[in-house]
């Protein structure tokens, strides 16, 4: 995924942590736990796909317009 343009993230693949936050991929995921949760795109048990794909994060991976 990480060759398409854009990358695929939160599009083609999405990664979920095991305190149920999501991130738009597992590099995101691992940067949340080491300094930065900037690619979290919200939780399991309070979003919904729609809620993901429409969240700011995605918005910026796609077309770079972060924050709206």
């Amino acid at each position: 995924m990480e060759l398409r343009s854009p990358c695929g993230g939160s599009i083609g693949q999405l990664s979920c942590n095991y305190d149920g936050l999501i991130y738009s991929c597992d590099e995101g995921r691992m940067l949340a736990e080491l300094v930065d949760a900037g690619f979290k795109l919200g939780n399991v048990f309070e979003n919904g796909y729609k809620d993901l794909i429409s969240s700011p994060v995605t918005r910026a991976i796609m077309f770079g317009n972060y924050p709206p």
